[in-house]
């Protein structure tokens, strides 16, 4: 459990945090999917979760910085 020291969580804490995280992967999946074979529909709705997700991960992990693209 050295992972849970070092990140200074409960193993429930670190649990509802990693639900939550692959909750939302699979709501991007989905709407993926959707907009695939759908292309007209969910046209921004993965991408802006995605970036919901990534500055979610970004806060906990403590960095500041907004989100850039980078090539």
């Amino acid at each position: 459990m050295d992972h849970l020291t070092s990140i200074d969580e409960t193993y429930f804490e670190h649990m509802k945090h990693a639900l939550y995280i692959s909750w939302c992967a699979s709501k991007i999946s989905f709407f993926s999917f959707v907009h695939a074979v759908f292309p007209f529909w969910c046209i921004r709705t993965a991408g802006n979760q995605t970036i919901d997700l990534y500055e979610y991960v970004k806060k906990r992990r403590g960095e500041n910085d907004s989100f850039m693209f980078t090539l």
